[in-house]
């Protein structure tokens, strides 16, 4: 009798160390997730490790509800939705916040941090990950888990092939809306052009836009080669999306279950940015064996794009003080990895 209960004091206390113990503090069952792209997207790949790990950490006691390719709408609309508490976490083009929060502008300032993404994100990580997610907080009720990135923008085009800055003059240019992307376009001497993602192939296809920047991976999944020409490599600027959580819901976690989303949110981020390391540099190999003419920016002619761009920096400043310290705390970062 006392080895039988000996035995099942030995299994209690085993299924405690393996997570019986911490299942206690799992209180939700159910976590809703949106993203605005496709599966087939490079936030797909990510989406699958966050489920995994999701129900791996909580040992199948949490199960993620997805809801993916722009099913809530606009990318506007799902970061309403995360505010409104009709989402617990969203993954969304970050530009669509700056209204709000100005100083995420500096994710889209071209040609100003480095154009690899080892180094890149080492910038995003420090200075800025932490000032943004501190004004998501306090402005927006979000809780920032991290920066996702779609890849770096390169240029694409119809008929003629950018080689330099000054190639870009006259070209009607494709944008989201945001009033830096149209200061960018302006600086480059190119006509900013914004379209509805829905409709660019449309607007390609019938020369109402004669390119735009996008991800080498954007090109390739909606097929955008069939109606361009060429394809520059520019690593201009790390087109980038939020992961992010409303606060509220995510005050009311428990501490286990905040640990389990943060790793999960963390391996989500990390499996992108290593996709996009092995892939991107095959990704433009396919778009060159599907017809693309691919041209790369030399030293000379990045630092022509480079001194053009300037001005919008200058604009980035000008925002604000906060804006100001941002840009600076970054610039040091930069510098100090250019040492």
């Amino acid at each position: 009798m006392k080895n039988f209960v000996m035995f099942c004091l030995i299994v209690f206390l085993s299924i405690s160390v393996l997570g019986g113990a911490a299942s206690a503090e799992i209180k939700i069952d159910t976590l809703k997730f949106a993203m605005t792209v496709p599966m087939d997207d490079v936030g797909g790949v990510g989406l699958k490790v966050f489920v995994k790990e999701i129900e791996r950490l909580s040992g199948g006691k949490i199960k993620v509800q997805t809801f993916t390719g722009a099913q809530l709408g606009s990318v506007k609309a799902h970061f309403d939705a995360v505010q409104a508490g009709g989402m617990d976490i969203v993954y969304a083009a970050a530009s669509a916040v700056s209204g709000i929060v100005p100083e995420i502008n500096i994710t889209d300032l071209p040609f100003f941090f480095p154009a690899d993404y080892l180094n890149n994100w080492k910038i995003l990580d420090a200075s800025v990950s932490k000032t943004i997610g501190k004004y998501l907080d306090e402005r927006m009720g979000l809780h920032f888990l991290g920066f996702s990135s779609y890849g770096f923008k390169q240029f694409h085009t119809t008929s003629k092939i950018i080689h330099n800055v000054n190639d870009m003059k006259g070209m009607k240019m494709r944008i989201l809306p945001s009033k830096l992307l149209v200061a960018e376009m302006k600086a480059w001497g190119a006509v900013p052009t914004p379209i509805d993602f829905s409709e660019v192939y449309t607007a390609l296809q019938q020369g109402v836009a004669d390119g735009g920047e996008n991800t080498a991976h954007g090109v390739e999944r909606v097929k955008w080669y069939e109606v361009q020409k060429g394809l520059t490599v520019s690593y201009h600027c790390n087109f980038l999306g939020l992961q992010v959580a409303n606060q509220k819901w995510w005050d009311k976690l428990t501490a286990e279950e905040k640990e389990i989303i943060s790793k999960a949110a963390a391996a989500n981020i990390k499996a992108q940015r290593d996709y996009l390391i092995a892939d991107e540099e095959k990704c433009i190999a396919r778009l060159a064996e599907k017809g693309l003419t691919v041209y790369r920016l030399n030293k000379v002619e990045r630092e022509g794009f480079i001194n053009k761009s300037k001005e919008v920096w200058d604009l980035y400043i000008a925002q604000g003080e906060t804006s100001k310290k941002l840009f600076e705390a970054a610039q040091n970062d930069i510098k100090k990895i250019n040492k």
